[in-house]
This record gives structure tokens, sequence and C-alpha cells, in this order.
């Protein structure tokens, strides 16, 4: 599920990663990530 989330997620921004707004796309992956295994228990 997590697998799939972030292969839909790089798709979505494919066109963003080599942009200067790297940090804050990892950012809210970060944070995307860790809300999902907050609430998976």
């Amino acid at each position: 599920l997590i697998f799939a989330l972030t292969t839909r997620l790089l798709r979505n921004n494919n066109n963003n990663i080599f942009h200067p707004s790297r940090r804050s796309s990892l950012s809210i992956f970060v944070f995307f990530h860790i809300h999902l295994l907050m609430h998976i228990p």
C-alpha cells in the first residue's frame, strides 16, 4: 500500500523532483509517511 502511494506521488511529482522545490516535496513526502505510520496502529 505504501509503495503504491509512493509510486503514485512520484508519478505526480515527477516533473518537480529536479526543481528547487525538492526540499518542500520531500518534507511533504516524509510528513505523509509519518501520518500513515501513525494511523496504521
